[in-house]
C-alpha cells in the first residue's frame, strides 16, 4: 500500500517520526517519549508500520534494536499485526512475534514484539499471566517470563523500543511502575488521537521529548474522514413538538439513514448507512424496579414501531452480542447497531453514518471521541463534491450543552481494588479443621443411632479426623501446610503438546488425589473408632467430604473458614447499617404522615373529586408537563461549535428514571438524624413504592402515573421552594420510632441465631492501603494497612513478628460483616454499639487472642469497650470450659507492651494500675 501524502510527511518529514525519532536517538538517553497525535481514521497504524519500516531501511540508523508494539487487548494486538503483515507482505522484512514465541527467550534485532498490556498489568494474578511472580517456589521450571525476554535480550546487548497504541488509554501508575520502568526502552513513542499529555516547546527543542502531529485538514481533503458532525437542528425538535423525545430521535436519526442510502445509491454506490445507538450504562438496575431500560425501549420501536427485521440490528455488549459478522462490510445488511461501550477504540466501520446517544442519569457527560466511530469515509477516493450530505456525520442526542467533554471515552487500568490471600502455608490446616468439622456434623445429623447403639461421640473423632486430612494432603501440597514448602512440586507439573505447564490440567490431577487418599483416610479412622460396619454406611458422606477438601486445596477455590466454634461476632448484616425495615409498616407511616401534612382525609381514598383543588392549595403546579435542555445546532470539526440547549418535553422513560433516581436522593440528602437512613441502596426501593401509593390512593388517583412523576418533579426541582420535600423529612422522621422498635427485635432475634465467625480466603482492598513489609506472620498476604495508620498498630504488628508463641495474627477493618465484631454499651452516646478489636490471633498451644490497641486519650476513655471486651472473653472461655481465649485492651509503656485482664478498668498515661500484665509473659 502507498502512503498518501499527509502520512508520508507524518513519517518521513523533516520533522516526521523518522527524523525525530532519530535525534531523540543520537542524545544516548533512556525513556524519553515520542508523542504521535493522528485523528482517528488518519490510519495511524498504518503511518506507524511505515515508520518501522523506514527506519529499518535508513541507512542513517544501524543500530541494535527490537521493539515491543502494547494494545490493551489480546484482539487489538493481533489485529494490528496482521495489519502489519496485510501492509507489507510478501516483503515483511523482519519477525513479527506473540506471545507464542516467548519459548525462544529473547528478542532478536528489528523483531516486533506485539503484547496485551493487561496481560502485564491486570490486578488479578490469573490474568497478569507472562509476568515472573516474586515467589520463586511458584515460577515454572520451563519456559520464559515477560522479564526473562526483557532481560535476556537487553544481555545481548539489544536496545528495546516501545510503542503503545492508544497511549490515552494505556499509560498508567501500574503500567509505568510494572512495565516501562523495568523495561527501561531507549525510546516510548506513545500514539493517540487524544493523547492525555502533549510535551512543552522547549522539551522538544532540547531533545527531552518529540511531537509529531497530523492535521486534520489534511485527512479531510485526502478524503479518509468526514468534514464534519452535526447535530439536530433546532427545527428538528421544533417539528417533534409534542412527540416522546427519545423517539423523535430515533425517528430523526432512521429517516437521516433512509436519506444518505438514497444518495449514495443516486451515486451509483453500494453503501449501506449504519446507524449506531449508544445506550447508557446506568439504567440496567432500574429494570428490577419494571422500568423500560433504553435497549429495550429501542427495540421496541425499531421493530414494533418501524418494523425493522431483527437480522439488522446488531448488539455489542460485553455479555450479549448478536448480527456482527460482516457488519463493517459496506452492503452489511445491518442497518442499526446498540452498543454502551464496545464500539469504542480500534473498531473500524466506515460506513456508519449517523449516532445517536442517550445521556447517562448518574453522571451525564457527553464524551466527544465517541464521535470518532462516524468519522471515517466508506469510500476515501470517491469524489463527494456534488454530494455534500456525504461528507458528514449526524449525531442525534438527548444531552444537554453543558454536558460536552472532551475527554477520552477510557478505562482506567490502575487496579481501584487490590486482593489479599490467605497464607498459604495455613490455608491446608484451616481446610482440613473445617473438613473435619463438616464431617463430624454429618455423622451427628445422619448416623445418631449406630452412634448410640455403641455410646460414642462424633465430637471425639475430630481431631483424627483432622489429622488424616493433613495426612492426605501435605505430600502432595506441602506449600499449603508448611511455609518453607512449594506448592506443587515440578514432578507433579502436567505439560501440554508444546511443552508449557498446564496448570489446570495438573490442579485436576491433584484433586484426584487427594480426594482418593482422604477417602481412604477418613473411612481407616472411622472405622477404627467406630468399626467397619459405621464405616461403610458414611462412605457416601465421606466423599462429599472428601471432594469438597480436595477441590478447595487443588482449585484454591474462595472460601472461608471457621476460626473457631466459639468465636461468633455481633455482626448483624441489615440492621447494623439502619435501613427502612419493613416495607409494610413503613408504606402505612407514610401514607398517613403525608396525609395528615396536606390536610387529606380517609375520604379521599380513591377518590378523585375529594382530592381536587388540594394539591394546589399547598402551592404544587399539577400540570403534567416537565421540560428539559436539549443540545442543537452543535457542529464538531476542526473546531467545535457547541450550539445551544432548547427546552423540549422529557421523554416518558427519562421520567421514570428521573423519578427513581429523585426518590433515592431524596433519602441521601436527609440530614436530620431522625430521618436519616443509612441504607440508601435497601430503603430507596420501600421509600418509592410507599410514595406511589400514596399517590395513587389519596393524591393523584385520577392522574397516570408518568403524568404523577412530572409533577413531583417539577416541585422538586423548585429545591428549597419545594411542597413535597418538607413533607418527605416530616413522614421519614414520623416513621423512626416504628423503625427502632422492629430493629430491636430483629437484632435480638439475629444475636441469638449468631454463626461462627470466619476468615476469607480473599480480601479486598481499596488505593487508601499498602502493603506493610515484615509481617511474615499475618494470616493473609500481602498485608496491607490504611496508609498513614496509628504508631500504636505498627508497633504492636511488629511485637507480634518477634514473638515465638504467634503463630498468626490478623489485623481487622473497623467495619463490615468480614471482620469480628463485639457488642458493647457506649458510655458517650448511651446506646449499643458494636466494636472491632484490632487483632486476632493464634497462639502455638491452641489459643486464641483478641487485642485492641489504644493509647493517649482512647487508652483513658475507651466508652464502654474495655467492659465489652472483657466481658466476651470471659463468656467465651466459660463456654469452652477453660482459658481458651485471652485478650483486653493493649497499650505501650516504657516500650513494653501490657494488657488489662481485669474487669474494673483504670488508665492514665505512664501509670499502670493493677489488671495490666505485660503481654510477653502470654504472647512470649
Amino acid at each position: 500500500m502507498q502512503m498518501l501524502p499527509f502520512q508520508e510527511n507524518a513519517v518521513l518529514g523533516a520533522n516526521g517520526l523518522v527524523e525525530t525519532f532519530k535525534k531523540l536517538w543520537q542524545t544516548g538517553v533512556s525513556n524519553l517519549n515520542v508523542t504521535f497525535k493522528s485523528p482517528t481514521g488518519s490510519g495511524k497504524t498504518f503511518i506507524v508500520s511505515n515508520f518501522l519500516r523506514e527506519l529499518q531501511n535508513d541507512p542513517g540508523f544501524d543500530s541494535d534494536v527490537a521493539f515491543v508494539w502494547i494494545t490493551f487487548s489480546d484482539e487489538l494486538a493481533m489485529q494490528s499485526r496482521d495489519k502489519f503483515v496485510d501492509y507489507f507482505f510478501p516483503n515483511i522484512g523482519r519477525e513479527l512475534r506473540t506471545i507464542a514465541d516467548f519459548s525462544e527467550g529473547i528478542l532478536q534485532r528489528d523483531d516486533i514484539l506485539f503484547l496485551n498490556w493487561q496481560k502485564l498489568v491486570s490486578r488479578k494474578a490469573e490474568n497478569r499471566v507472562l509476568r515472573r511472580p516474586e515467589e520463586s517456589e511458584k515460577q515454572k521450571e520451563q519456559g520464559f517470563y515477560f522479564e526473562d525476554v526483557v532481560e535476556n535480550t537487553r544481555n545481548a546487548g539489544r536496545e528495546i523500543v516501545m510503542i503503545i497504541d492508544e497511549s490515552h488509554k494505556n499509560v498508567t501508575e501500574a503500567a509505568y511502575r510494572d512495565v516501562i520502568e523495568p523495561l527501561c526502552p531507549r525510546v516510548i513513542l506513545n500514539v493517540s488521537a487524544t493523547p492525555s499529555k502533549i510535551p512543552n516547546a522547549s522539551d522538544v527543542q532540547n531533545l527531552r521529548a518529540g511531537f509529531v502531529e497530523v492535521k486534520r485538514k489534511d485527512v479531510v481533503e485526502a478524503g479518509l474522514i468526514k468534514e464534519q458532525i452535526v447535530s439536530q437542528t433546532e427545527e428538528d425538535l421544533t417539528a417533534a413538538e409534542g412527540e416522546d423525545l427519545d423517539f423523535a430521535l430515533l425517528r430523526l436519526a432512521k429517516e437521516k439513514r433512509e436519506f444518505l442510502a438514497e444518495e449514495w445509491n443516486r451515486l451509483g454506490k453500494n453503501i449501506n448507512p449504519l446507524v449506531l445507538i449508544q445506550l447508557p450504562d446506568d439504567d440496567t438496575k432500574l429494570k428490577d424496579q419494571g422500568v423500560e431500560t433504553k435497549e429495550e425501549l429501542v427495540l421496541r420501536y425499531l421493530k414494533e414501531k418501524c418494523n425493522v427485521p431483527e437480522n439488522k440490528i446488531a448488539l455489542w455488549f460485553d455479555k450479549k452480542k448478536s448480527n456482527l459478522e460482516h457488519i463493517s462490510e459496506s452492503d452489511s445488511p445491518v442497518e442499526f447497531m446498540l452498543f454502551k461501550y464496545a464500539a469504542g477504540t480500534g473498531w473500524d466501520c466506515p460506513r456508519a453514518h449517523i449516532i445517536v446517544m442517550f445521556r447517562e442519569i448518574e453522571s451525564p457527560t457527553f464524551k466527544t471521541q465517541t464521535l470518532g466511530r462516524i468519522l471515517r469515509n466508506p469510500l476515501p477516493q470517491c469524489d463527494l463534491s456534488a454530494f455534500p450530505e456525504l461528507r458528514k456525520g449526524y449525531l442525534y442526542t438527548n444531552y444537554r450543552k453543558n454536558e460536552i467533554a472532551e475527554i477520552p471515552s477510557t478505562v482506567e487500568n490502575k487496579p481501584k481494588t487490590e486482593e489479599t490471600t490467605l497464607a498459604l502455608h495455613l490455608m491446608g490446616n484451616f481446610a482440613a479443621k473445617e473438613a473435619a468439622n463438616n464431617m463430624v456434623q454429618k455423622i451427628q445429623e445422619k448416623m445418631l443411632p449406630d452412634l448410640m447403639t455403641q455410646e460414642k461421640s462424633a465430637v471425639s473423632v475430630a481431631p483424627a479426623l483432622e489429622k488424616a486430612l493433613q495426612e492426605s494432603a501435605a505430600p502432595l501440597l506441602p506449600g499449603l501446610f508448611n511455609e518453607n514448602s512449594t506448592r506443587v512440586t515440578e514432578e507433579q507439573m502436567v505439560y501440554d503438546a508444546f511443552g508449557n505447564a498446564d496448570l489446570k490440567a495438573t490442579n485436576l490431577q491433584l484433586e484426584e488425589k487427594i480426594f482418593k487418599a482422604a477417602s481412604e483416610n477418613l473411612h481407616a479412622v472411622l472405622e477404627t473408632h467406630f468399626g467397619k460396619n459405621v464405616a461403610d454406611k458414611a462412605k457416601e458422606m465421606l466423599a462429599d467430604v472428601s471432594r469438597d477438601f480436595a477441590e478447595m486445596l487443588a482449585q484454591q477455590r474462595s472460601s472461608a473458614f471457621i476460626v473457631d466454634p466459639l468465636l461468633k461476632s455481633d455482626f448483624i448484616s441489615r440492621a447494623d447499617y439502619g435501613d427502612i425495615g419493613k416495607a409494610s409498616a413503613f408504606q402505612r407511616s407514610f401514607v398517613r404522615s403525608m396525609n395528615d401534612y396536606f390536610g387529606i382525609s380517609e375520604n379521599a381514598f380513591k377518590n378523585p373529586f375529594a382530592q381536587e383543588g388540594v394539591l394546589e392549595k399547598a402551592g404544587i403546579d399539577t400540570t403534567q408537563t416537565l421540560s428539559d435542555e436539549v443540545l442543537v445546532n452543535a457542529t464538531f470539526a476542526e473546531t467545535n461549535q457547541l450550539g445551544k440547549n432548547v427546552q423540549h418535553e422529557m421523554s416518558d422513560n427519562e421520567v421514570e428514571k428521573f423519578f427513581m433516581k429523585a426518590c433515592y436522593n431524596l433519602l441521601e440528602e436527609q440530614t436530620e438524624a431522625d430521618a436519616k437512613y443509612g441504607n440508601v441502596a435497601r430503603s430507596w426501593g420501600p421509600f418509592k413504592e410507599a410514595l406511589r401509593q400514596w399517590f395513587d390512593r389519596y393524591a393523584m388517583t385520577a392522574i397516570d402515573n408518568i403524568g404523577r412523576y412530572k409533577i413531583f418533579l417539577k416541585d422538586l426541582f423548585r429545591n428549597a421552594a419545594s411542597k413535597f420535600r418538607p413533607a418527605i423529612t416530616k413522614a421519614l422522621k414520623d416513621y423512626r420510632p416504628v423503625r427502632d422498635a422492629f430493629v430491636k427485635e430483629r437484632r435480638d432475634q439475629e444475636w441469638r441465631g449468631a454463626e461462627p465467625f470466619k476468615v476469607k480466603t480473599q480480601y479486598a482492598y481499596s488505593n487508601d492501603y499498602e502493603d506493610l513489609a515484615g509481617t511474615s506472620k499475618s494470616l493473609v498476604q500481602p498485608f496491607k494497612i490504611r496508609k498513614n495508620p496509628p504508631q500504636t498498630e505498627i508497633d504492636f504488628i511488629a511485637f507480634l513478628e518477634q514473638s515465638e508463641n504467634v503463630k498468626w495474627w490478623f489485623k481487622q477493618n473497623d467495619e463490615g460483616k468480614d471482620f469480628y465484631a463485639i457488642r458493647y454499651f457506649n458510655t458517650a452516646d448511651q446506646k449499643e454499639r458494636l466494636f472491632y478489636p484490632d487483632f486476632l490471633l493464634q497462639l502455638k498451644d491452641g489459643r486464641i487472642g483478641i487485642f485492641d490497641t489504644k493509647g493517649g486519650f482512647t487508652a483513658s476513655n475507651p466508652e464502654g469497650r474495655e467492659t465489652g471486651l472483657y466481658n466476651r472473653i470471659q463468656e467465651l472461655n466459660a463456654a469452652a470450659g477453660f482459658e481458651k481465649f485471652i485478650g483486653g485492651l493493649a497499650v505501650m509503656e516504657n516500650r513494653q507492651w501490657y494488657f488489662h485482664t481485669g474487669k474494673n478498668y483504670s488508665y492514665s498515661v505512664n501509670k499502670l494500675d493493677e489488671g495490666w500484665l505485660p503481654l510477653v509473659k502470654v504472647l512470649g
